[in-house]
């Protein structure tokens, strides 16, 4: 994504990932953002192909976790949402707040989490373009 970004001219920064050594220790390693384009934005990978609006499977495109979301300072101003091929992406931005939806999922660890969801007429889809 941040290979995107700078293709449209724009400066990123890319912050660094650590890995919590344990599930119990992940509360202590939420990052604040994984890219700085002039202000905050997620990126999030999901195992999906799409490449459009008229392929992506499902009628709302998850945003993230709620918790997480609601104490993000500042708010994201962006969220993208990757593809499994990282060939495209669905541009979710954080001005369509009032229209996302609050669902409870299932995570891999088997625990319910309250995760937000944005209805897909609301999200834009692009191809991810890179400098080769």
């Amino acid at each position: 994504m941040a290979q995107h970004y700078q293709h449209e001219g724009r400066q990123v920064t890319v912050f660094p990932q650590f890995c919590a050594p344990t599930v119990e220790q992940a509360a202590d390693y939420v990052d604040n953002g994984d890219l700085y384009i002039g202000t905050r934005a997620e990126v999030r990978h999901i195992q999906h192909d799409f490449t459009s609006y008229q392929d992506f499977p499902y009628e709302f495109v998850i945003v993230g976790n709620k918790i997480y979301d609601d104490n993000a300072r500042p708010k994201p101003f962006v969220y993208n949402i990757v593809n499994r091929k990282m060939t495209h992406f669905a541009k979710i931005f954080g001005a369509t707040r009032p229209h996302w939806i609050v669902m409870e999922v299932c995570d891999r660890r088997n625990t319910l989490r309250d995760v937000y969801f944005c209805p897909r007429e609301h999200v834009t889809f692009h191809e991810i373009h890179t400098t080769r």
